[in-house]
């Protein structure tokens, strides 16, 4: 390394090594990159020899609450401090958001090796840095801990990973990467070195690397801050203590000195606790993985874990042995899923990889090697997707499927422990990372419908932890006549950062969902179709005692909503809560059918004020008319028929208020009269009234014809309304099209009579109006066409096509012409 690192830059780095590792002094600083074994094995002999009275950590000081739970003899790497932010007083930005972070810890991360040190030792360990909040504060946005990453890391390693000095390291030293170049000058050879060198190699790379940054960046990424912050608490416990061990990234360790002499005064905001929280969460290999996307430490860590295993056995040669070790895990593996090798391949990609080593002049071979000698010996022929199985195999041994434990006593928010506990009695696995499926019987099982609810309550609370892949959707009213419930389901770090987010609403996940589900009725108190769509979630998750508290509350806002949209909605997610509660309970609630019963007809009378619905509005009005439909004709609903009778009735034709309705259907057909009947009706709406007229027997084919030929051999406008009407029909009425010739004779005049710019505007609706026949009605249709024109099915269909020279040749000759009429003046455009 010093090798590498000659030039004027040395005196200093020469300065900064003795100020931070002088064993004699009070103070010792250790740099580390985080989740590296070399820099744990390093410290280990740095922690034995000096012997410190108290360690500090880089980390948000916010959690040292948390540091006895992760240093616990009963907690199993991989852990994690998950910390939470509420910008309520709007510190951060104007939007007063919620943030979130996750610090992470493997058995080889250094600064879990000093919290489980300090422990045996019976010494104090503490975080030293920002508070999580502070950093946020003191960072700009895009910056930092505010970068905008999915799972943003507080340990980020992408200082590193930009630094221009890094960059042209590795090019210096033929590395693809800075991982790469990382493993060979620091994992590898610095194993191989005594830790004073290993020190000062540390200390030149990351002040190298930091010099290349200017102030302002610093700046701006909130290092100078929590630099300041961190020396100033050094400073503290100068004060208490004789010997302090300070641990922290290495980009941070010369800042850090350079700041020890002066006298720093750092305040912070008044912060409310209830806005803060910092707590001890299992984590796993997978989401610890960098190229899973984990912003910070090195990519593979169960290769990690191996060589740190290794480490702790003192076994020679670790990174060979761990690369055997994948060689053969990867082989095994090979030859019972897809074969094709043998242990002569093994043997050879153990070759290859100690022969990269000596060509790559590294004292041991590692990961990478592992990965091109694999790729070289295990993989035959062309790559492809069946023979790139190898590689993939090895980067899923390379990730490992690791997951963390904590020790019981440690601090969680109450709504976790349930979340286990309950998995725990639905024997749902938690300890895995890989994806699970459970299908559910829920008209046989009470025991299945009770998971069945608590998975919906998970999903409810956008956990990310379950799927319903299968069974019946009542909200999306799809498969309700499915009697099983198909589900997968994953452990991953969101899941509990989530419940940790939720604990406020609850101390289970049921109180929780209760208070969110509650508090998202009352946001839609005005709108009976969001309101009523809450009441099947309710449904499904099984609160029951909400439905039934809400259903006086819907028919209130039903009475004074006057939107047939929202109106018709609610009648049909009030439908699917009545059908569902006869399917799982096998009985009728008196209150749910006379809400039911309400609802529809209030949706029926507001269909009359339809007829002059905007364009883009008419296909979800028509969908809601065919739910309303379908609803009139369930035969269970006449025994409800003397609802109608306790309400006002709107005007129909020649029934005057003192008659008595027989008919549950009648006032919904009296509707989609009042709509045909209007001077100017909106046109699809008018063929879909028409089509559904047919299916009451209120109408006939003959009488549908007559309307349908007004359009389709009219005139000007109405000719031009033809799609729009076509489309309306088609959706309620399409076997009118495949049982009458007449019906597909007055379509083709309108297809043959449109010129071109008339056909492009028509194109959309009359594509969508055909989009209603299933594939073979569509052959169906075609076999009319043919028989009208005479032409064979065969003939119809084996149509060659144009040669693609030839149609270019036409257009060209198409342009010609055009042009040589403009110059006789006998085209004008």
């Amino acid at each position: 390394m010093e090798g590498i690192l000659r030039g004027k830059e040395m005196d200093k780095i020469e300065e900064i090594y003795k100020k931070a590792y002088d064993l004699s002094s009070n103070v010792v600083y250790f740099p580390v990159r985080h989740h590296s074994p070399a820099c744990s094995f390093h410290l280990k002999k740095v922690i034995d020899a000096y012997k410190p009275q108290v360690i500090l950590i880089e980390g948000p000081s916010d959690a040292n609450s948390v540091i006895p739970y992760i240093g616990d003899e009963d907690t199993e790497a991989p852990v994690c401090i998950y910390y939470s932010y509420t910008d309520e007083k709007k510190l951060v930005t104007e939007g007063g958001e919620k943030y979130k972070c996750y610090y992470p810890f493997l058995d080889y991360s250094p600064e879990l090796l000093a919290i489980r040190e300090s422990k045996k030792r019976n010494i104090l360990a503490e975080f030293i840095d920002l508070p999580y909040g502070e950093i946020l504060i003191n960072s700009e946005e895009g910056k930092g801990l505010r970068k905008t990453e999915e799972k943003n890391s507080y340990n980020d390693d992408y200082l590193f990973q930009k630094s221009k000095f890094i960059n042209s390291l590795c090019e210096k030293q033929g590395c693809r990467s800075f991982n790469e170049l990382w493993e060979m000058l620091f994992e590898i050879d610095g194993l191989k070195i005594e830790t004073d060198s290993f020190m000062k190699n540390m200390i030149a790379f990351c002040y190298l690397s930091r010099c290349f940054e200017s102030e302002e960046m610093l700046k701006e990424d909130g290092c100078i801050a929590r630099e300041k912050y961190m020396a100033s608490k050094i400073r503290e416990f100068t004060s208490k203590y004789n010997k302090i061990l300070v641990v922290t990234g290495g980009f941070h360790t010369s800042g850090l000195i350079q700041l020890s002499s002066e006298n720093i005064e750092i305040k912070l905001h008044n912060i409310s606790e209830k806005n803060i929280g910092a707590y001890a969460m299992i984590y796993s290999f997978e989401e610890s993985d960098q190229l899973s996307g984990y912003a910070s430490g090195m990519p593979y860590p169960a290769f990690y874990q191996r060589i740190w295993n290794n480490l702790c056995e003192e076994i020679e040669n670790p990174y060979e042995k761990a690369v055997l070790h994948f060689i053969v895990r990867c082989g095994r593996n090979m030859r019972n899923s897809v074969g094709g090798l043998s242990t002569a391949d093994e043997i050879e990609a153990l070759n290859m990889a100690k022969g990269l080593q000596s060509l790559r002049s590294k004292s041991e071979c590692g990961v990478y090697e592992l990965q091109d000698a694999v790729r070289a010996t295990y993989i035959k022929g062309e790559l492809n997707m069946a023979s790139d199985a190898p590689l993939l195999d090895l980067l899923k041994l390379l990730r490992g499927k690791g997951i963390g434990r904590l020790c019981s006593n440690a601090k969680v928010p109450p709504i976790v422990l349930d979340f286990r506990e309950l998995c725990s009695r639905y024997k749902i696995k938690v300890n895995s990372t890989l994806k699970q499926e459970l299908v559910l019987d829920l008209y046989k099982s009470n025991k299945h419908k009770e998971i069945s609810e608590f998975l919906h309550r998970m999903k409810f609370l956008n956990t990310g932890f379950c799927l319903n892949v299968k069974g019946p959707d009542f909200i999306n009213k799809k498969d309700v006549n499915l009697i099983r419930e198909t589900w997968n389901y994953k452990w991953s770090v969101n899941l509990e950062s989530s419940l940790i987010e939720n604990s406020v609403y609850g101390g289970t996940v049921k109180e929780a969902v209760e208070s969110l589900l509650l508090k998202k009725l009352s946001s839609n108190s005005s709108d009976s179709g969001a309101m009523s769509e809450g009441l099947i979630e309710a449904f499904m998750m099984g609160y029951k005692d909400i439905i039934l508290n809400a259903l006086s509350t819907i028919k209130d806002i039903v009475i004074n909503d006057n939107n047939f949209y929202s109106v018709a909605e609610c009648t049909y997610n009030i439908y699917f809560l009545h059908s569902g509660n006869i399917l799982f309970s096998a009985s009728q609630d008196e209150n749910i059918s006379k809400l039911l019963v309400q609802c529809y007809n209030k949706a029926v009378t507001l269909v009359p004020e339809l007829y002059a619905v905007p364009e883009e509005e008419e296909n979800k009005i028509i969908d809601k008319l065919k739910n309303l439909y379908h609803i009139c004709l369930e035969p269970e609903f006449e025994a409800h028929i003397d609802i109608f009778n306790e309400t006002p009735l709107p005007y129909v034709r020649g029934v005057s208020d003192s008659h008595k309705i027989r008919d549950f259907g009648f006032l919904l057909k009296e509707a989609l009269w009042a709509i045909i009947n209007k001077s100017s009706p909106n046109t699809a709406l008018e063929g879909a009234a028409l089509g559904l007229l047919l299916g009451f027997n209120e109408v006939d084919t003959s009488y549908i014809l007559k309307k349908a030929e007004g359009y389709l051999y009219g005139t000007g406008e109405k000719f031009l309304n033809s799609a729009a009407f076509l489309k309306g029909l088609f959706s309620t009425a399409r076997d009118v099209v495949l049982s009458e010739e007449k019906m597909i004779i007055g379509i083709d005049n309108v297809l043959k009579n449109l010129n071109e710019e008339d056909f492009l505007r028509l194109l959309p609706e009359l594509r969508l109006s055909f989009s209603f026949f299933a594939p073979n009605e569509i052959n169906q249709i075609g076999k009319s066409i043919s028989e009208h024109y005479g032409i064979s099915e065969r003939k119809l269909f084996n149509v060659e096509a144009v040669d693609p020279e030839e149609l270019n040749l036409a257009v060209e000759l198409d342009k010609l012409g055009k042009e040589a009429l403009r110059e006789l003046g006998l085209l004008n455009e």
